[in-house]
């Protein structure tokens, strides 16, 4: 197995993180409230601007990128100041650190089976409990079947292959996994870090190919040692995903 230069089961903040479950649930509690806001301001805009919701579009329309781009940007003060300021201002506590160079050519064959199991679970898993064919809900959602635009395709991967990988790993994994980890072990932490990940993003199509992905990344989390593994292999992903999107409507 690979490990980083600190064995991550002896790593300290693996073993005993400087935050617990209160800073959890107060970061979590802030993201729930800020986005809350933002969804009012939203509304509230629509409604004295006059404009129709079915017609915003979707996450590529300035309102909806608006909102998307300030939640996740919730989710990085949230880490701040309930992980970061907790360890003394250190990112590295975080995840944010160093790891194995063996690890990069070993990303390869994990990303493989990572696009694999979600395919796998996509065509053949949800359409045996759903009885229909499997149709993407994340297209609908970012496009509302209009076209994208070059432009449009730059600002979905600067959000979407950027911005949120890193939001969200440095919360799930950053974050939220030492605490479980902690409390549960190793096997327990990994399944309730992917269950909580698949949950919330209130895709329900899609919650059993999230909670494969949630399984992987904190494994690999587990392992190495460090969150950045798991952001370049959800960045790839989701900036794959949203080059088919774009290559689909554009056709």
């Amino acid at each position: 197995m690979l490990y980083s230069e600190d064995r991550p089961f002896d790593h300290p903040i693996l073993d005993n993180p400087p935050w617990g479950r209160r800073e959890v649930m107060k970061a979590a509690l802030l993201i729930f409230v800020g986005g809350v806001v933002l969804i009012v301001l939203a509304s509230v805009f629509l409604f004295l601007s006059e404009t129709d919701p079915a017609a915003v579009g979707g996450l590529s329309s300035p309102l909806l990128f608006g909102v998307a781009s300030g939640l996740y940007l919730l989710v990085l003060l949230a880490v701040y100041l309930f992980a970061v300021r907790r360890a003394n201002g250190s990112w590295k506590l975080l995840g944010v650190r160093r790891f194995d160079w063996r690890w990069w050519p070993a990303l390869a064959p994990i990303f493989f089976a990572q696009m694999a199991g979600m395919a796998l679970i996509n065509t053949l898993l949800v359409p045996l409990f759903t009885g229909a064919e499997f149709e993407n809900p994340q297209i609908e959602a970012i496009t509302a079947g209009m076209s994208l635009s070059p432009r449009d395709l730059v600002l979905l991967l600067l959000l979407i292959a950027v911005v949120a990988p890193v939001a969200e790993e440095l919360f799930f994994r950053g974050m939220l996994y030492p605490v479980l980890r902690r409390r549960w072990g190793v096997g327990w932490g990994i399944v309730l870090n992917a269950v909580i990940f698949a949950l919330v993003h209130f895709i329900p199509l899609l919650l059993p190919g999230l909670f494969y992905i949630g399984l992987l990344l904190a494994w690999v989390r587990e392992r190495s040692g460090s969150v950045i593994p798991c952001i370049v292999l959800h960045a790839i992903q989701n900036g794959l995903v949203v080059i088919g999107i774009f290559a689909l409507v554009a056709t």
